[in-house]
C-alpha cells in the first residue's frame, strides 16, 4: 500500500495565529506533531511510500521528515494551489499506484486509532470508498485510478475515526482524550514512569513539586518547588514552571516560561499566548514574569532572558 497525504489550509487560520512560527502540520498533540500521527497510521497499514502534498510549503516539514528513513519508507513532497481537486492530485501521482491500494488523506484532521487494538490494516479486501470523514477532511481508499470519481460509501465499523481540526478547541479536546484513556493507543515521546507519567530527557523536578498523572513532560523541562502539575497536563520541550504554579487539564507548548503562582486550568499556553478552552478565547500576555518565551536551545541559564537569569528561579 502507498499513501497520499494532502494538507489543506482551509481550517488553519487560528492555528497560524496562535503558533506563528510553526506550520500547522507540526503543531504539538501531546508533544508529538500532528502530522506524525497521520504518518504512523499509514505505516501501520503497510504503506511503503508516502507523498506529502501541501498547499503551503514550509522547509521545516522536509527538514523533519526527510526521505522517510526514520519510518523505513519513502517520502516525497509536492506543492499544489489552494483548492486543487483531489482527483486531479491523484491523477498526477500515477507512479505511486503501481497495482497497489492507495490511502488518500485529504484535509486537516487528527485520526483516532489504537495501535494495540483490533487489526486496522486496509488491503484489497477493504471496500473502496470514503472510509472516514469529518468537518475538515476525509480518508479515502482506492484501488485504481478509474474508481476515484465513483467511490462507494465504505463500511462505518472500521476501528478508527477522524477528528476535525477547525481550531484550538479541537486541539485541546483531542489532547485531553489522549491523556485520558488513549495514551497506550499511540507512540508518544518519552518513557513511562509510575502514576501515568511520561517523561522526556533531561527533566528536572524539584522534590517539593507535586505531579499527578496523567502527565506528559517534554525534554529539558524544569519544574520548581510547590508547583502542581496534573492531572491531565502536557508540558512541551524546554518548558519552565516556576514556584507555586498549577497546571491542570492544560497544555504548555515548547519554549514557554510559566511564572510564579500562575494557575493554568482548561487552557493552552504557547509562550506569550494563552487559549481558554472554556471560553474559547485567546489572549496575549505582555507581562514576561507571567508568561514568556524561552530560547529554542536546551534550558540553561545562558539561554534564559536576562530578567529571568537575575531571578535565578532554580536557586535553592
Amino acid at each position: 500500500m502507498n499513501a497520499i497525504i494532502i494538507l489543506r489550509e482551509t481550517h488553519t487560520a487560528q492555528f497560524r495565529g496562535f503558533f506563528p512560527k510553526t506550520h500547522p502540520a507540526l503543531i504539538p498533540v501531546c508533544n508529538k506533531p500532528l502530522l506524525d500521527y497521520l504518518i504512523d497510521f499509514t505505516v501501520l497499514n503497510g504503506s511503503n511510500r508516502i507523498s506529502l502534498v501541501l498547499e503551503d510549503p514550509d522547509p521545516s516539514i522536509p527538514l523533519r521528515y526527510g526521505n522517510g528513513d526514520r519510518w523505513g519508507i519513502s517520502i516525497s513532497y509536492e506543492t499544489i494551489s489552494a483548492g486543487t481537486a483531489v482527483d486531479r492530485i491523484i491523477n498526477t501521482h500515477q507512479d505511486i499506484w503501481k497495482n497497489t491500494p492507495v490511502m488518500v488523506m485529504d484535509g486537516f484532521f487528527f485520526i483516532h486509532y489504537n495501535q494495540n487494538g483490533p487489526a486496522i490494516l486496509l488491503d484489497r479486501k477493504t471496500p473502496t470508498g470514503f472510509l472516514a470523514g469529518c468537518a475538515t477532511g476525509s480518508l479515502i481508499l482506492t484501488h485504481s485510478l478509474d474508481r476515484i470519481r465513483n467511490l462507494s460509501k465504505a463500511p462505518t465499523d472500521l476501528p478508527f475515526a477522524l477528528a476535525g481540526m477547525e481550531g484550538l478547541g479541537d486541539l485541546y479536546a483531542v489532547s485531553m482524550e489522549i491523556m485520558g484513556a488513549q495514551q497506550a493507543h499511540y507512540v508518544l515521546p518519552g518513557y513511562k514512569q509510575d502514576n501515568r507519567i511520561i517523561q522526556g530527557k533531561n527533566v528536572i523536578i524539584h522534590p517539593k513539586a507535586d505531579l499527578r498523572g496523567p502527565v506528559i513532560l517534554g525534554d529539558h523541562t524544569r519544574i520548581r518547588e510547590d508547583a502542581e502539575i496534573g492531572p491531565y497536563a502536557v508540558l512541551g520541550d524546554r518548558v519552565m514552571i516556576d514556584k507555586g504554579s498549577q497546571i491542570r487539564q492544560a497544555m504548555v507548548c515548547p519554549n514557554s516560561y510559566v511564572g510564579r503562582n500562575l494557575n493554568l486550568h482548561h487552557s493552552i499556553a504557547n509562550q506569550t499566548r494563552i487559549f481558554n478552552a472554556g471560553l474559547n478565547s485567546t489572549d496575549r500576555i505582555t507581562d514576561p514574569t507571567r508568561l514568556s518565551s524561552l530560547g529554542p536551545s536546551p534550558l540553561s541559564f545562558g539561554s534564559l532572558p536576562n530578567w529571568l537569569n537575575q531571578l535565578n528561579p532554580f536557586k535553592a
